[in-house]
């Protein structure tokens, strides 16, 4: 005869482990990590918060100023031929600025600060990203939030991403990223079954604004197909048939960014085809440029301000341009067979695709701050490696790492505390740098030390002869030694 057992006592549940509320503990915890992440990035980017404006940074600033002040926000519309002005044609980022232009917070530290603020929030949308994904591929709850903290983290504070912070102008790659990544993650919650019209609407706003930040978020279509490739549709047929509409909208944001990049004519003819570098030596300096940045990822050292025109020759690129393709191939075999270690190969070069391709940038051929959205994708898969490979230590690991890069991004931004000790460190990692001497010149000038000033110009002069600015300056050195003969010399030189 079946034996009948009655129901358990309640008292018997007295003894057995309960589950605690989730929501007061993981809150305090989440508050407690944030607190930490702040203060590291508050000690990385500190010595940098009052450094000197440069480049580009005092042009934007007074166009910013400029419109704050005749409220001329239309203004930015109209793309500038000058390629100092690096806010035209971006109005979201250009209204940033004039915004902080009108509140009178346009000082270095508190545009910096803006910056970091920014960057603070496009931390955060990465985390939830990298959550919300590891949870799609079955990861358990607790390791994905753990891999999410630590990828976040380490990015918030890799000297890499940080070099688009404290160069002031380079919030226009700060925005576009922020833009790019709220779309994904917009993306992302309407795969979850939500109301999904609406999450696609704030998809489509978002990879729009992105747009308007920068030229570099007109990836964030692409983006967003490949990452409903490899995490969610069965096949890009699949993805054609049940999206194609979406996706078609979500192409018409390429529009008005077309019509920006018409009338900028090439950023005053700094970028493009008449940028003054042929597609070929360009190409074969990426081969170098990429294979630096994915170097410069897992070891920060040395980082230059301003690699400036850095061209390289085929044989002393091939090494590396066949590494580089050869990583490129695998992430897209990987991409096409939907692994999710494809979508990070082939994203991280697809972020990379706007400047790391045939098209020239003649100004900076290789630039670190270009890596700041595509370095989430090389930092996302070490943490996820970490956290797999170390399910037990990988937190105190990565947090032992990601304090390791706040030490090395403070120590770094040691050299933008003036202006002297930035160009002098741009000198010594990059000799071959003519806009490096000719600015290290200018600040030696400024300081009185004529000698300095006056070795540093003829250096540049002997780098990029017939620069008429190298000249002016070399001739003002002439002129306060007294040497008015050469002078006159110089002058004539530059009149031809």
């Amino acid at each position: 005869m079946k034996r009948v057992f009655p129901p358990p006592c309640p008292a018997v549940f007295l003894h057995l482990p309960m589950p605690r509320p989730a929501s007061s503990s993981s809150f305090r915890d989440l508050l407690l990590v944030a607190a930490v992440l702040l203060a590291l990035v508050a000690g990385a980017v500190g010595p940098a918060l009052g450094g000197p404006l440069v480049l580009d940074d005092e042009p934007a600033l007074a166009l910013a100023r400029d419109i704050a002040a005749r409220g001329a926000w239309s203004e930015v519309w109209r793309a500038g031929a000058d390629p100092g002005e690096t806010l035209r044609g971006r109005p979201l980022s250009a209204w940033s600025f004039a915004l902080q232009a009108a509140a009178g917070l346009d000082s270095p530290p508190a545009l910096r600060a803006g910056n970091v603020l920014l960057h603070g929030l496009t931390a955060l949308l990465l985390a939830l990203i990298v959550r919300r994904t590891l949870i799609r591929l079955s990861h358990p709850p607790d390791r994905a939030r753990t891999t999410a903290i630590l990828a976040a983290g380490a990015w918030l504070l890799h000297p890499l991403s940080l070099s688009a912070v404290v160069y002031v102008v380079q919030r226009t790659e700060v925005l576009a990223a922020l833009g790019s990544l709220a779309a994904l993650a917009a993306f992302a919650r309407s795969l979850d079954g939500v109301p999904v019209a609406r999450w696609r609407a704030a998809t489509v706003l978002f990879c729009g604004a992105a747009m308007l930040a920068k030229e570099t978020a007109a990836i964030t279509p692409l983006l967003l197909a490949l990452y409903d490739r490899c995490f969610h549709a069965p096949s890009w047929r699949d993805l054609l048939v049940s999206r194609g509409r979406f996706y078609a909208v979500l192409a018409a944001t390429w529009v008005p960014l077309g019509v920006l990049v018409a009338a900028g004519r090439g950023r005053g003819g700094s970028a493009g085809w008449d940028g003054g570098v042929s597609v070929k030596d360009y190409l074969v300096t990426q081969g170098e440029a990429i294979a630096g940045y994915v170097l410069h990822t897992v070891w920060p050292h040395p980082l230059v301000f301003d690699h400036g025109p850095v061209l390289s020759s085929l044989p002393a690129a091939l090494p590396a341009g066949l590494a580089v393709l050869a990583l490129l191939g695998a992430a897209l075999h990987g991409a096409w067979r939907a692994r999710p270690l494809g979508f990070a190969g082939t994203a991280f070069f697809l972020c990379l695709s706007p400047s790391s391709s045939v098209v020239p940038v003649a100004s900076q051929t290789i630039a670190d701050h270009r890596m700041y959205l595509a370095l989430a994708l090389p930092v996302t898969f070490l943490a996820v490696l970490l956290v797999r490979c170390l399910p037990r230590a990988g937190a105190a690991a990565g947090a032992v790492a990601i304090t390791a890069l706040a030490v090395v991004s403070g120590l770094r931004h040691q050299v933008y505390r003036d202006e002297i000790t930035l160009w002098t460190d741009t000198v010594r990692t990059r000799p071959s740098n003519p806009r490096a001497h000719h600015n290290l010149g200018r600040a030696e000038f400024a300081r009185g030390d004529l000698a300095a000033a006056e070795r540093h110009f003829t250096e540049a002069e002997r780098l990029r002869p017939g620069d008429p600015d190298t000249r002016h300056n070399l001739a003002l050195c002439h002129v306060r030694a007294g040497r008015h003969q050469s002078v006159s010399v110089l002058l004539q030189r530059r009149l031809r």
